[in-house]
């Protein structure tokens, strides 16, 4: 494959790797926002950290990823 070729196909990659990091943070929003943590009241919101420890977790290893 000549460096021009390289290059678009890294380039495609790291687009489609950027992609997937955005949709997993888009699920994070959606997830905080969802009813579990309505507890009628804006300022009564609980969240398990664990819960967004480990959706931040995938957003983590899907960016490192774009190193590689």
């Amino acid at each position: 494959m000549n460096h021009i070729k390289q290059l678009q196909a890294d380039n495609l990659l790291l687009k489609l790797q950027t992609e997937a990091a955005d949709d997993l943070i888009g699920e994070l929003f959606r997830y905080l926002n969802s009813p579990k943590f309505n507890c009628g009241n804006e300022l009564d919101r609980y969240v398990n950290i664990a819960d967004v420890q480990a959706r931040l977790q995938e957003i983590r290893t899907s960016l490192r990823s774009l190193g590689a």
